[in-house]
C-alpha cells in the first residue's frame, strides 16, 4: 500500500456583504464591499485514515464606488478597508474598472474575520 496520497482539496469561506470605508490620501470613499475569506484544507491520507491539514488563508474581493470617485488612489499605496463597526483591514488593490468596481486583496488580518473562529483541523 502507497504512503500517503493526495485526496482532495476542501475551501472554507466566511463572507462579508455590505457597506465599508475605503480611507486614501484625499478622504474617504463609501464603498459597497464583498469580501470573503478563504482557508485551503489538505486532506491527506491513504487507507482508511485521513487527516486534515489545515493550509494558508487569505481574503479578497471586490468594491464598488461611485464611478469617477477617488477610489484610483488606492493603486500603488498601502489603502485601509473600514467597516461600519470600525475595524480596520489593509489591501492591494489589483483592478479599477471606469464603473467603479475594484478587485481587492488584504494584506493582513481581515477585518471581518475573528481569528478565534478559525477552523482546527
Amino acid at each position: 500500500m502507497a504512503a500517503s496520497v493526495l485526496l482532495h482539496t476542501d475551501r472554507m469561506a466566511m463572507n462579508y456583504y455590505g457597506p465599508a470605508t475605503v480611507l486614501v490620501a484625499s478622504g474617504e470613499v463609501p464603498v459597497e464591499a464583498s469580501l470573503h475569506i478563504e482557508f485551503d484544507s489538505v486532506a491527506i491520507g491513504g487507507g482508511s485514515f485521513v487527516e486534515f491539514v489545515q493550509g494558508r488563508k487569505g481574503w479578497l474581493g471586490s468594491l464598488q464606488a461611485a464611478p469617477g470617485g477617488p477610489l484610483h488612489e488606492a493603486f500603488g499605496a498601502r489603502p485601509s478597508l473600514r467597516l461600519p463597526d470600525g475595524s480596520l483591514g489593509e489591501f492591494v488593490a489589483s483592478s479599477l474598472g471606469s464603473d467603479g468596481h475594484m478587485e481587492i486583496t488584504g494584506t493582513g488580518p481581515a477585518p471581518f474575520w475573528d481569528e478565534a473562529d478559525e477552523p482546527t483541523p
